[in-house]
């Protein structure tokens, strides 16, 4: 018997979760009778299986299609925010894919013996044997099985049937319980042997596959077109990816700003290298400086701040602490190791110094798992919602004293059980790039925000995407409005 793997739809070892991850094998046993391929996924290196299936032959070709996209994507989450280099744990997950197969098996003897057991011959059972000893049987004492010889019992109508297992001599003989002697010596008779009740043998982990998938997902054409070593950043490259679809531009051009107070952590491929990683800086006035990635060979990814509020402890390379200096406009970032080669594309973020009032950070995570910010400078709205649950009841009470019921003007009616206060602002953004606009439907898409407010993040939501707001045609540049609303309510005591 043999699996086979027959390849899968754009699946490596290192794929977005969230996208397509198919499998398709093969099996010299598709045509077996009840035949189903067994399919098993396992935290990888562990005996811990989260999912099991059986998978029917596809129609056509007899393969397996595996698509495990719907398991998977459940096993990885996102990343608190750090401002140290960690292993982001949550935002990947390694796995083993393990393909066995079931069917009724038939087990093929090549003759009858009597079974000497220390008796004599005519008083011994009859034993099945083959002689090969090519393929085990999977039989043990007690179990009902059928028998059908070669020449349908032509020969030996008495072989032909129900028998019960009462000796297992080894894996490739086994006793049944019929009499040598009924049976009676003659001709050299063979033929296939299957459980009375049809059960499928299970035979697992015929083939193994090992992989990874991350937090992500791409857009269909990215995703059949882009590498997913693109995002490795193991070899060295001035294109490949950090795990963001922030807009980097040609890193000559002002595309994504942020404030001084703003946050970024940046998701980084390190894929279990134990090559040392560091995040490079240049700010626009020429100095250099980097921040350990890390070196952990256990970890698919590293979660690093980047953001102009997170930067965490930098080593200057050329020029002096701190990167950002009241005349900085703007600066560069890139992953290289150790021996100074870069790993990976460049990414351009601008310091956007102009008067903030009101201002409001929303942090979210992007397609690709790297949690970015967004700042609302130019409007702030606050809009509260008081939402109230109440119950009627009666007047007054009972006075056992009196034996009698006692009304009172300040009882019952209406009564209070619970007030929340919800919150909801409109916020109202600067001007934007055509870029940053694009950039910007990831904010509105995502399934985690946070809203910073005095410094404090608040998990939030986005209850009304507004639209544009104003254009600036000459200049490509948009302004957003949204509606955001704390996850949270607050509750009144009552």
């Amino acid at each position: 018997m043999a699996i086979t793997y027959k390849g899968g739809h754009n699946v490596d070892n290192f794929t977005p979760a969230f996208n397509p991850v198919n499998y398709y094998f093969d099996s010299s046993n598709k045509n077996e009778d009840g035949f189903r391929y067994v399919v098993e996924v396992f935290n990888y290196g562990t005996a811990t299986k989260i999912f099991e299936s059986r998978i029917a032959p596809r129609v056509g070709d007899g393969y397996a299609f595996v698509p495990l996209q719907g398991i998977l994507k459940n096993q990885v989450s996102n990343e608190k925010p750090n401002d140290n280099a960690i292993s982001a744990v949550k935002s990947f997950y390694r796995f083993d894919l393990k393909i066995g197969e079931e069917f009724i098996n038939i087990w093929d003897y090549d003759d009858y013996e009597f079974y000497s057991g220390g008796v004599s011959q005519w008083n011994a059972y009859t034993q099945l044997r083959q002689f090969a000893e090519t393929t085990a049987h999977t039989f043990v004492v007690g179990d009902q099985i059928n028998i059908d010889q070669s020449d349908g019992g032509t020969e030996k109508p008495m072989l032909q049937g129900l028998f019960t297992v009462v000796e297992v001599v080894d894996d490739y003989t086994i006793v049944i319980d019929i009499p040598f002697s009924v049976v009676g010596s003659g001709a050299t008779v063979g033929g296939g042997v299957k459980y009375a009740d049809n059960r499928k043998t299970i035979f697992r982990n015929l083939l193994s596959q090992s992989a990874t998938v991350h937090n992500g997902v791409l857009k269909q054409d990215e995703f059949l077109e882009i590498p997913n070593s693109t995002f490795k950043l193991i070899t060295t490259s001035t294109t490949n990816r950090m795990l963001t679809n922030l807009p980097n531009g040609d890193v000559k051009t002002k595309v994504f700003s942020i404030t001084r107070n703003q946050d970024i952590w940046m998701n980084v491929g390190n894929f279990y290298d134990n090559e040392a990683e560091w995040m490079h800086f240049e700010n626009s006035n020429g100095e250099t400086f980097k921040k350990s990635i890390g070196t952990d060979i256990s970890s698919a990814i590293r979660q690093v701040g980047v953001g102009a509020n997170n930067l965490g402890t930098l080593i200057p390379i050329s020029g002096t602490l701190p990167l950002i200096k009241n005349n900085t406009t703007f600066y560069i970032i890139k992953v290289m190791n150790d021996n100074g080669d870069q790993l990976s594309r460049r990414y351009r973020i601008d310091i956007d110094d102009r008067c903030a009032i009101n201002t409001v950070e929303l942090l979210f995570f992007d397609r690709l798992g790297s949690l970015v910010s967004y700042a609302f400078q130019a409007h702030l709205n606050e809009k509260i919602d008081i939402k109230r649950e109440a119950y009627q009841r009666e007047r007054g009470e009972l006075n056992e004293d009196l034996d009698k019921w006692i009304y009172s003007l300040d009882e019952g009616g209406e009564v209070i059980t619970t007030v929340n206060v919800d919150q909801e602002y409109i916020l109202r953004s600067y001007f934007m790039t055509d870029e940053m606009s694009v950039y910007f439907t990831e904010l509105l898409t995502s399934p985690y925000v946070l809203m910073k407010l005095d410094g404090k993040y608040y998990r939030a939501s986005i209850v009304d995407n507004g639209g544009n707001v104003d254009r600036l045609k000459q200049k490509k540049m948009i302004k957003k409005q949204i509606t955001v609303k704390l996850a949270n309510q607050n509750a009144v005591n009552v």
